[in-house]
């Protein structure tokens, strides 16, 4: 299933892990290290294409919890 963007769109790494074939979170975050580490070999700021975020999620009673995610521009997912 591919990704969509729009223009100057970005994706949640927490809601598309499995469209990039991670079978965990925690797996995919080893990917975007690599990934992020090989922007700045390229001489990209990182900062433009990673960006550190969290969202809100329901739980039982009303509750929410915060969960840790990730901004990805199109370039971050090449």
């Amino acid at each position: 299933m591919p990704v969509t963007y729009t223009k100057n769109s970005t994706v949640g790494a927490q809601q598309n892990y499995k469209k990039f074939q991670a079978t965990q979170m925690d797996d995919f975050i080893s990917v975007i290290e690599k990934a992020k580490k090989t922007c700045e070999n390229a001489g990209e700021t990182i900062s433009n294409h990673f960006a550190d975020m969290s969202k809100m999620t329901g739980l039982a009673k009303g509750a929410q919890c915060e969960i840790p995610d990730i901004a990805l521009t199109r370039y971050a997912c090449y």
